[in-house]
């Protein structure tokens, strides 16, 4: 597997192309959009840069917009981004730091400075993650927790709201929880939950879909792009996957092995806000009835 840090070029005029390739080499993986928006959908690909240099050799106020755009989004905020400048544009890089870059390259570019100021970046943003990796991990599961879950639901039912695209939302409970808890102990339910982040985890395939642990008992899965049919046939699945791990649990349910419920819903936002929404499936499954374990939850069903 490539260990090399992959830095993304975003280069409009093609000026500083050749420099780079030569500096970055044998250093970085590179990978090069020749336009905005390009560049942004690779910054938001599964395979993340971890640096972006946007050429500002050209346009500046689109360059300005784009870097705008991606300390706006969640998928990217936390890339740091570089400016590569011409040595005569002595006030563009304050305006480039009003809008997120964390600093500059003076074009033509210099080997040993390129090198430097972007290995250094990248020392700073090991650091951010391993202490954001702190502030909005599950410390048991090592998935999201509710105060991500929260803020990545809020910016996902603001861009289907712009794109006019579904967006679904899957909350998962384990059946007889507090029974399970009482009869097996704290250790073999610590055990469960792990496995069971780990399951769904795996069947979330898509680079935007997030699963989180949203409360005690429960998960919560945010699924940009999916209806009805995707959100039951995933459902299907890891229902079905649960209970392939046969976990024993005597006191829930006729199969006498543990299993899960599932409320899920999905809407085309027409408002700003998604608390409603999220509201009425919380709802879903806190009524859902404790004889009936092991149920896919519908709206009306």
């Amino acid at each position: 597997m490539d260990t090399l840090k992959k830095v993304l070029v975003i280069e409009t005029t093609g000026k500083s192309i050749s420099q780079l390739e030569q500096i970055l080499s044998g250093y970085y993986r590179i990978a090069i959009a020749f336009n905005n928006d390009q560049g942004f959908e690779e910054a938001k690909s599964a395979d993340k840069p971890d640096l972006i240099l946007i050429s500002a050799l050209g346009e500046l106020v689109e360059s300005y917009e784009l870097c705008t755009q991606l300390k706006n989004d969640m998928k990217t905020y936390a890339i740091p981004v570089l400016f590569i400048l011409d040595r005569s544009q002595e006030l563009a890089e304050y305006r480039g730091f009003e809008v997120g870059a964390a600093d500059y390259l003076p074009f033509p570019l210099l080997k040993d400075v390129t090198l430097a100021r972007i290995n250094t970046y990248l020392k700073v943003i090991e650091l951010e993650k391993q202490v954001e990796n702190l502030e909005v991990r599950d410390g048991l599961t090592g998935l999201y927790n509710r105060s991500y879950f929260e803020d990545y639901f809020n910016q996902e039912w603001l861009r289907a709201r712009r794109s006019e695209s579904p967006l679904g939302l899957m909350l998962i409970e384990i059946d007889g929880f507090d029974e399970y808890n009482k009869h097996y102990g704290h250790a073999a339910l610590a055990d469960v939950l792990k496995r069971l982040a780990a399951l769904i985890k795996k069947r979330l395939y898509r680079p935007a879909d997030m699963v989180a642990k949203y409360r005690v008992k429960g998960y919560a899965c945010v699924l940009p792009d999916t209806d009805y049919p995707g959100l039951r046939l995933l459902a299907e699945e890891l229902m079905a996957a649960v209970l392939d791990l046969e976990i024993k649990h005597e006191f829930a349910g006729r199969s006498k092995l543990l299993t899960i419920s599932i409320a899920a819903d999905y809407i085309v936002p027409e408002v700003e806000q998604c608390t409603e929404f999220y509201s009425s499936i919380r709802a879903l499954i806190d009524q859902h009835p404790s004889q009936t374990f092991g149920s896919i939850i519908f709206p009306d069903s």
